[in-house]
């Protein structure tokens, strides 16, 4: 169950990690959340911001057939609940907390009581208009590769940002944005490693055929929210 925290010197330690357009002097409270632990139920009413300020959450919806549908892992800092605050709607996704992780809450009428706060607005319509150029972007690339292919488009457009061959890659977020599963991201990268496309090594990625994975390019990478 969600934990209120009420030592004001820890308050006051995480609403230090608040974006500087986002007023400190807002009501809200502290929630800790454990691994796991449910924190916004799809379709249900809320009425309160949701702003992360450490740790990692997963968005997701549940599928009729029962199966999870990842939409995002985000990391702290991040925004949950603007959608519905504009549109007065029910939640759109699940969002279960992936270790601790903490949350100031702001209540919607909070909110409304500044709504002629400019830089809050400001601040708000920028995080809500970047979500849908994200989502308008991946799904463009989701319409014209395989995942398999969503996967090399990543990889790709990882070794120009990094300007290198050797990359990182956080599985779990990866699977996340293609729409698949890290077991299969990881019998994928498997494959190339064995194919000598790439080599696996603890926790990088050596790219040695640039050409395979130029092929997937798209001259559009994936945008991470």
């Amino acid at each position: 169950m969600a934990r209120l925290i009420e030592n004001e010197i820890v308050v006051d330690y995480y609403k230090s990690k608040l974006d500087s357009r986002f007023p400190k002097y807002l009501q809200m409270n502290l929630f800790e959340y454990s691994g796991n632990e449910d924190i916004v139920i799809e379709q249900k009413s809320i009425q309160s911001l949701y702003y992360l300020v450490a740790g990692e959450v997963k968005v997701y919806n549940v599928l009729e057939n029962g199966e999870e549908f990842v939409v995002a892992i985000n990391s702290s800092p991040e925004i949950f609940g603007e959608i519905e605050f504009f549109q007065n709607v029910d939640t759109l996704y699940n969002i279960k907390s992936l270790g601790t992780s903490y949350m100031l809450v702001i209540n919607f009428v909070e909110l409304n009581k500044n709504a002629d706060n400019l830089q809050l607005n400001h601040f708000l319509t920028e995080k809500l208009s970047r979500k849908l150029y994200v989502k308008s972007n991946n799904s463009i690339i989701h319409l014209n590769l395989s995942i398999d292919g969503r996967l090399a488009n990543i990889i790709y457009h990882k070794t120009k940002e990094e300007n290198s061959n050797i990359i990182t890659l956080n599985i779990r977020e990866t699977a996340a944005i293609i729409n698949s599963s890290h077991r299969h991201v990881n019998r994928v990268l498997q494959r190339w490693d064995k194919k000598q496309i790439i080599t696996r090594n603890s926790g990088t990625i050596n790219v040695r055929d640039l050409s395979f994975f130029e092929d997937f390019s798209l001259d559009r990478s994936y945008k991470f929210q």
